[in-house]
């Protein structure tokens, strides 16, 4: 297991999938976990909690026939901007 290489952690391992495979991996990021799952965790970094947003992420990814990357980058970008105009109120 990756995690299980020294200072490599849930977040880290999920790079590293994501590089080796980004049609079935995305990264665990705070903005996706926000965007997927309405608000912040303090605690989102685990691994049970990458296996369950990798699961949402393939689920839209099937459905809508992308790679698990794109989804990814796709839910990052819209919660930067999110978080950007509420900077700007």
């Amino acid at each position: 297991m990756l995690d299980e290489i020294p200072s490599v952690g849930p977040a880290v391992a999920s790079v590293i999938l994501t590089f080796y495979d980004p049609q079935n991996y995305g990264i665990l990021d705070i903005h996706v976990w926000e965007e997927l799952f309405d608000g912040k965790s303090k605690n989102f970094c685990t691994i049970p909690n990458y296996l369950y947003l990798l699961e949402k992420l393939r689920e839209i990814a099937k459905t809508h026939n992308l790679p698990v990357r794109t989804v990814e980058k796709a839910l990052f970008k819209k919660n930067k901007e999110k978080s950007q105009g509420r900077r700007n109120d």
